[in-house]
């Protein structure tokens, strides 16, 4: 008697339990590795794959889960919060558990970031290095041997930052049909050769976290895919660190006025940026802040909202009545702002807003970002 034929969310669960078995077997390998003495090179490439181990293993149970809740239309069934999970740690991830192979294939992936920038963003979950993995994996399958390029930066829009990755392979390219996967999955009638289905699920798993995946080169010689996901800042309990705390990082070029009745603020926030190569100008109040931006204007101006005499919000509208302000980014700075006020600031004409204390990190690339545009 043949056995009953499984419905479509049977046969998940089912595929998802065997998969756990052969995952909790490797698991178990590793750990008795683990307890071996290891050269450091070797506890590396071990500890990529524990961590790739563990995203299966996790990817799997939130199959599972998922599926699971879709069988109980009750709603007795909690639905799990997606994880944290820092930018940094996945891009390192990625690069680690992908070097190998492209090696073995005769290429070279490279990677380019600033750790310190990626360190202080997050996503909700490992969207970020699902996409990725698609993209480098396909390169490395079906790309000419050369370089693999992986760059990241953080760009603002609207006020909110994002992470911008690029991959650049060595070409021939993607095919019209290829390419065309992007926008639709792959069909009985649209059949794929490799990348279809891959590039399809990492655009629509982009879309989904409100982002998008695009090809933005597409010659024999190279192809270039752009990555663009909104991120949030990891948010940090201490008070803002000192730059003798803070990782190397590249100089900036520009000039900022830091406008704040508190001298220890003023000056803290000082240091930081002269650490970040800024030059710093500096003024304990609205009328003072006038006065230095008249005589010497700054590219970046950071006002206190909360001043006695005149507000930051009131200096600004100054400055921009006297013409100080124009072509300026201005970021406001306070301990805490009801979400109704912030809309009245952006329209005044304030770049970001900015809540203490501040992560350096973010602050840093807050200002590369602004500066780029300022220039």
């Amino acid at each position: 008697m043949p056995a009953p034929k499984l419905a479509p969310k049977q046969d998940v669960a089912r595929l998802v339990h065997d998969l756990k078995t052969p995952l909790s077997a490797m698991k178990t390998a590793s750990d008795l590795i683990a307890q071996e003495p290891l050269s450091d090179q070797q506890q590396h490439h071990l500890n990529t794959l524990q961590t790739a181990i563990n995203s299966l293993a996790k990817l799997t149970g939130a199959i599972l889960g998922a599926n699971t809740q879709a069988e109980h239309h009750s709603g007795t069934t909690s639905k799990t919060e997606p994880e944290a999970r820092s930018v940094l740690e996945q891009l390192t991830y990625i690069a680690d558990l992908f070097s190998p192979q492209a090696a073995s294939s005769g290429h070279t992936l490279t990677h380019r970031w600033s750790r310190e920038a990626m360190s202080a963003y997050q996503t909700q979950s490992d969207e970020l290095q699902r996409i990725l993995a698609v993209l480098v994996d396909n390169a490395i399958l079906y790309s000419n041997t050369g370089t693999i390029t992986l760059s990241a930066h953080i760009k603002f829009s609207n006020h909110q930052p994002n992470i911008v990755v690029t991959l650049k392979d060595a070409g021939p390219g993607l095919t019209p049909e290829q390419a065309s996967h992007l926008d639709a999955a792959p069909t009985p009638k649209r059949k794929s050769d490799g990348h279809g289905l891959g590039l399809w699920s990492a655009r629509h798993l982009a879309c989904d976290h409100h982002g998008d995946l695009r090809l933005i080169t597409n010659t024999e010689h190279a192809a270039c895919f752009e990555l663009v996901l909104p991120i949030q800042e990891i948010e940090q309990t201490q008070q803002l660190s000192t730059p003798s705390q803070n990782m190397s990082r590249s100089k900036l070029s520009g000039s900022v006025l830091v406008v704040d009745d508190n001298e220890p603020n003023r000056e803290l926030l000082a240091a930081i940026f002269s650490s970040f190569g800024l030059t710093v100008r500096i003024a304990d109040s609205g009328k003072q802040a006038l006065a230095v931006q008249s005589k010497t204007p700054s590219d970046l101006i950071f006002l206190d909202l909360n001043m006695p005499e005149m507000s930051g919000s009131e200096t600004l509208t100054q400055m921009q009545a006297n013409g100080y302000a124009k072509d300026k980014a201005s970021f406001a700075i306070t301990a805490s702002i009801a979400p109704e006020d912030r809309p009245a600031l952006f329209k005044q004409g304030f770049t970001q807003i900015l809540e203490k204390s501040i992560n350096p990190s973010a602050l840093y690339s807050l200002l590369e970002s602004t500066l780029q545009k300022v220039s």
